[in-house]
């Protein structure tokens, strides 16, 4: 006769986690994302104060001595140099996340991202604010040429 023992046969799940210090490259990204922002906010800045002068200049508020066609330049140069920050920190955002155990990286992939896309659309939103700057100036010199 064969007796049927219970057995407990119950399996638990214990997460594995790394109480250890995070890999070099890892505080290097995240130190360069820190870098970036602080770029980011300084540019930020220096865009918004350039297009208010170069909202003066249209109007005709500040003397002929400071060249529109030259701060629009520097302006748009530090536009563009935003989005191609982006591409940067979007290259380097893959490259971290491939180089890192993929499940473990996900947060400094994901602020990575958030990094790249705030990047993005700073550097779109001054674009397209110079943009609409240079048709105001186009119409103005038409305008002044005519007369």
């Amino acid at each position: 006769m064969i007796l049927l023992q219970e057995v407990d046969q119950t399996v638990t799940f214990q997460p594995m986690y790394i109480d250890g210090p995070s890999p070099w490259y890892e505080r290097l990204f995240l130190l360069y994302l820190l870098v970036v922002l602080f770029v980011l906010l300084v540019s930020g800045v220096r865009l918004v104060v350039g297009l208010r002068r170069l909202r003066r200049i249209g109007n005709g508020s500040l003397g002929a001595s400071t060249s529109a066609d030259d701060l629009w330049n520097a302006l748009n140069s530090q536009a563009q140099s935003l989005s191609k920050f982006s591409l940067l920190t979007f290259f380097l955002s893959l490259l971290a996340w491939r180089v890192a155990d993929f499940a473990d990286k996900l947060p400094v992939f994901t602020f990575g991202m958030l990094v790249c896309v705030a990047l993005y659309i700073v550097g779109w939103f001054f674009e397209s604010r110079l943009n609409r700057r240079t048709a105001s100036f186009e119409r103005l010199r038409d305008t002044s040429s005519t007369n």
